[in-house]
């Protein structure tokens, strides 16, 4: 395991604690500065240049992906400052994709010295292969509270199918491609063409937004989904689907016309990209009150890092986003600040500002 190391800019001049303070505190005042502001986390590697965050739980735990001192990529479970390696199936490397509220972990690895890679669940310090339906390949995309898990294996002739796994079973769900799981059982997936979701053994299609194809990438508990859609005039994409209806979230701005939601909490909240592909630009955004925010105008500013992407948004509004910091794509940890209420927080935020500090000078 390795500790994260803060980023130089969170660090960098001695005057930033009373910069930042003053900002805080202006954060506080109602009104006209009500957009949320972030505290940035960089959640360091596992000894790599590199490294890629994909899911967050309530407890402020990251899991996704890091390049190793030798190359490779290992999943990893980030909680509290350290970034634990959570190994592998017996191969070189591992992905992480999800993880519940209990810290456990879902993904795919290499096993036993194969290429091809097989879904794991990792909990309580054990990596566990879950299989396939007899193919070579699977992998896991979601876990819930209660330990069930979703993803994609494939049969014996190659054909991949749906599967959820709970109590040891691997049942398949049929020909859809999973991509999350709240706690009251919902799936919700792609199915070839459209956005599905699978609840209580019916699959419904849950059209687009009017172009060809949409896909869903998260579900809250509340049943809302958030995913992406082609909209027929060349802009926007992220949508929220609520009570039967998919509403479009727009983008940013005009330079970023393109979006994908990726993650939502219980509060409605929702994170993505939203992007250019025609110029190579993407943006990380959260989606909140009825608007559309670049993360990059919400963090301090003169950073020299880019959030390109978020991928999950915890109920205390945390986000596990990505982004390229000198030259390299990192994963970092995004706290709004201040958190909900109180000058007790407040003064919370300004100590972990000034343990910054002081890591600086060691």
């Amino acid at each position: 395991m390795k500790n994260a190391m803060p980023l130089e800019f969170l660090i960098k001049h001695t005057d930033n604690i009373r910069t930042i303070a003053l900002a805080l505190l202006t954060a506080v005042a109602p009104a006209a500065f009500a957009q949320t502001q972030y505290l940035v986390t960089s959640l360091g590697s596992l000894g790599g240049a590199s490294a890629f965050g994909w899911g967050i739980n309530n407890n402020g735990q990251v899991t996704g992906w890091s390049a190793t001192s030798g190359n490779g990529a290992h999943a990893f479970l980030y909680n509290g400052g350290t970034m634990t390696d959570l190994g592998t199936l017996g191969g070189a490397d591992s992905y992480a994709y999800g993880m519940n509220n209990n810290g456990q972990v879902v993904g795919a690895s290499e096993y036993n010295g194969s290429v091809s890679r097989h879904a794991f669940l990792y909990s309580g310090g054990t990596m566990t292969d879950l299989g396939t339906f007899g193919g070579a390949v699977s992998f896991a995309n979601a876990i819930n509270d209660s330990g069930q898990v979703v993803g994609t294996a494939t049969a014996s002739d190659g054909t991949g199918y749906a599967f959820l796994y709970t109590d040891g079973m691997m049942s398949n769900l049929g020909s859809f491609a999973p991509h999350a799981i709240n706690n009251n059982g919902q799936i919700v997936g792609y199915n070839g063409v459209n956005a599905v979701l699978y609840s209580g053994g019916t699959i419904t299609d849950l059209g687009s937004l009017g172009g060809q194809g949409s896909f869903a990438y998260g579900i809250n508990n509340y049943g809302q989904v958030a995913g992406a859609s082609p909209t027929g005039t060349g802009s926007g994409g992220a949508f929220l689907y609520s009570s039967g209806t998919m509403l479009s979230l727009g983008t940013v701005n005009s330079s970023l016309p393109l979006s994908i939601a990726f993650g939502l909490n219980d509060n409605g909240q929702i994170v993505g990209e939203a992007y250019n592909n025609g110029i190579g630009t993407y943006h990380a955004f959260v989606y909140e009150n009825g608007q559309m925010l670049d993360l990059n105008n919400l963090i301090p500013a003169g950073s020299g890092l880019t959030l390109t992407d978020a991928q999950a948004i915890n109920d205390y509004g945390q986000i596990v986003a990505n982004g390229n910091y000198g030259g390299e794509n990192q994963a970092f940890l995004l706290t709004p600040v201040p958190e909900p209420a109180t000058g007790a927080l407040l003064a919370a935020s300004l100590t972990g500002w000034a343990v910054c500090r002081r890591r600086s000078a060691l």
